[in-house]
């Protein structure tokens, strides 16, 4: 039965295929694709592997038609194409942006949108969300109680165990008001023991002098100044977060953002209160996390993008061609 998906799979994203049955059921428009790490090798924070990187970009660039941002609104009046058009985006701003992807983005002449949470550019530290999986990776402890169960130890001696308490973590961290968040973040680092350890940890993400030499195919767009759920956070602390994330890269790049991407970006991650602060302060365009094309009918402060994980180009191919399909193999 693998095999037989594999094949499939495979076999969908052979030209033939891509611009004959494959065409006549994509939907029209256009497709926004999501990446956020890319990683050679073992790293810190992992990622996908470059070389399929380079390959899924190899197949876009003959399949598909690649285009920038200020492309997408006529291409979202595309019709089904052979050829359809298609925009990357990368989130949060990950040094492997400037080191690995922008060589393969210029080998291919491919432009992207990278959407930065401003404050870990400006710090070097890691997002909150990959603290708290940096955190749980890095301590000695093997069991330790943690701020929302003071009364119940998980257990930490495998790093089965570790991953699935740090997953556990995040969902809870995520659903939280945005100031239990922070509080319990700091309480997590201080029950694993791991405060020194993650301040010793290499960069992770850019710095504002590799944001600038890549800036002639990568436009630069806001994700907040902190990367906290929007719709968890309070209006005063939201305007800060917009506004600071605008103010951050025009002092830096020279140019106030008109993209933005929402952290985490489900339908629940924001709300009207996001769209209209995005508006007032200059914001276009807002990218979620919600799958699927965009046609005609586009929501410009919902955006919708399509997941790049995968483990061969045939399982790309597959992911791209549109949600409604995943469920047949």
């Amino acid at each position: 039965m693998r095999a037989a998906k594999r094949g499939i799979k495979a076999a969908w994203a052979a030209s033939p295929v891509w611009n004959g049955p494959a065409r006549a059921v994509r939907p029209p428009g256009a497709l926004v694709l999501m990446y956020h790490r890319v990683a050679s090798g073992p790293s810190l924070l992992g990622g996908l592997d470059l070389a399929l990187f380079r390959r899924q970009l190899e197949w876009l660039a003959r399949h598909c038609r690649m285009i920038g941002p200020d492309d997408l609104p006529r291409a979202v009046q595309s019709g089904r194409s052979a050829r359809p058009p298609v925009l990357l985006t990368f989130d949060d701003g990950y040094r492997c942006v400037h080191d690995l992807v922008y060589p393969v983005l210029r080998e291919y002449g491919i432009p992207a949108v990278v959407f930065l949470a401003t404050g870990a550019i400006d710090s070097g530290r890691p997002l909150w969300t990959d603290f708290v999986d940096l955190a749980f990776r890095e301590t000695s402890h093997r069991e330790a109680r943690l701020p929302w169960s003071p009364d119940t130890p998980v257990a930490l001696a495998t790093p089965g165990q570790r991953s699935l308490e740090a997953a556990r973590a995040k969902a809870r961290l995520k659903a939280s008001p945005d100031t239990r968040r922070q509080h319990d973040v700091a309480q997590l680092a201080r029950n694993l023991g791991v405060q020194d350890t993650l301040e010793e940890l290499p960069r992770q993400m850019l710095s504002w002098d590799e944001a600038r030499a890549i800036g002639d195919l990568c436009l630069f767009a806001g994700h907040t100044h902190t990367h906290p759920i929007m719709s968890r956070v309070e209006f005063p602390r939201l305007t800060w977060e917009i506004r600071t994330c605008r103010d951050r890269i025009r002092e830096e790049l020279g140019y106030a953002p008109r993209w933005f991407a929402y952290p985490n970006g489900t339908a629940a991650d924001f709300d009207a209160r996001c769209r209209s602060l995005l508006q007032e302060n200059g914001f276009r365009v807002a990218c979620s996390t919600i799958e699927g094309f965009n046609g005609p009918d586009t929501d410009w402060m919902a955006l919708k993008r399509l997941p790049t994980t995968a483990a061969t180009v045939g399982d790309f191919v597959w992911l791209i061609s549109g949600p409604q399909w995943r469920g047949a193999t």
